[in-house]
């Protein structure tokens, strides 16, 4: 039987392959080809594919894509990877905090157990 020590290091070492497996993918996605912002058809022109980027100093960027089905296949492609990239983004930054403070849990519990050994061993011995 594992000892608690090892059981929680054996579950931090699957939360460290699972930030390393997300960041992988992150890269192939990016590697792929991203495309940040919406997907936003005009009402006078249903046909006409833009992407709307997200705003920098107030102002709103629109990426013409056209009427061409295969470019507008491509872009919702990537915009799919954008945000799916966006998504393990996330889930990483969460993890990493969790791994923090899982750390900071484990640096607390040693600090109390020796301090309780340390007590222990005085008491029976004195």
């Amino acid at each position: 039987m594992k000892t608690l020590g090892e059981q929680i290091d054996q579950q931090r070492q699957k939360i460290q392959l699972a930030i390393e497996s997300c960041r992988k993918k992150i890269d192939d996605l990016t590697r792929e080809g991203v495309q940040v912002g919406t997907i936003h058809f005009k009402t006078d022109r249903p046909n006409t594919m833009y992407i709307l980027e997200p705003s920098v100093d107030g102002r709103r960027k629109y990426v013409h894509v056209g009427t061409d089905p295969e470019k507008q296949k491509i872009k919702r492609e990537e915009v799919e990877r954008w945000i799916h990239r966006d998504e393990l983004q996330k889930a990483v930054e969460s993890l990493e905090a969790d791994l923090r403070d899982i750390d900071r849990l484990a640096e607390m519990l040693l600090t109390k157990t020796t301090y309780v050994s340390s007590i222990a061993s005085k008491a029976a011995n004195g």
